[in-house]
């Protein structure tokens, strides 16, 4: 593992990207999130193991599944559907354009040093966002309506049968966002990376001229 090596050779800073706890350790649901407590896991063993410093970077929910994982399927009425297990309207997510951003936020964590970010938890998210929202502003940006569809567990195996394995991690979802309490201020992402990416700019840029 990473973290032993990093503690064999005395490395002195260990940046890895985290999220949280979903079976043990809190009041609430529990779900079974291997992505998510797998992660987490590896969290705590670094924290244990004695490196001098280590910080955690928490990504939210990825912009970019949104028409590839979660499709937006055009109807003969020349409406669009924005299809997903479980979730409803108002289910609220931390959401980032990942790819874009990941890496302002963490070169700034890095220039500021681990005086400043040792033990912390970071968030890389530029809001939170219901996925209502995200299908109003599908609509606004496409000029077409597009309406959110979400899909109970034998729809889910029906029309999206990669996702059946994942239904608790859209359980989770409507019940704690991507973070839950484990980082309830995501300001600090614009304060490192203040361009970050909202979903309305990413939707520009990517179903804007289409």
């Amino acid at each position: 593992m990473i973290a032993d090596v990093a503690k064999e050779i005395g490395l002195n800073w260990l940046i890895y990207s985290s999220l949280p706890e979903t079976l043990e350790g809190f009041e609430g649901s529990k779900y079974n999130i291997v992505a998510f407590y797998g992660k987490n896991r590896v969290e705590k063993y670094i924290r244990a193991l004695g490196i001098p410093n280590a910080t955690f970077i928490y990504i939210g929910f990825y912009t970019s599944n949104i028409g590839t994982v979660y499709p937006i399927i055009t109807k003969n009425d020349g409406t669009s559907e924005f299809v997903i297990p479980v979730v409803k309207e108002d289910t609220t997510i931390e959401i980032v354009d990942a790819e874009t951003d990941t890496g302002p936020v963490v070169a700034k964590v890095i220039e500021e040093g681990p005086e400043k970010w040792n033990g912390k938890k970071v968030p890389v998210a530029s809001e939170r966002i219901s996925f209502g929202k995200i299908a109003e502003t599908l609509t606004k940006v496409t000029g077409r309506q597009v309406k959110l569809r979400t899909l109970n567990p034998e729809e889910t195996k029906k029309e999206l049968p990669s996702l059946d394995r994942s239904l608790d991690m859209y359980r989770w979802l409507n019940e704690y966002g991507v973070f839950r309490s484990e980082i309830s201020d995501i300001s600090v992402a614009k304060v490192l990376h203040p361009n970050i990416t909202t979903f309305e700019q990413y939707a520009y840029k990517t179903w804007g001229n289409k």
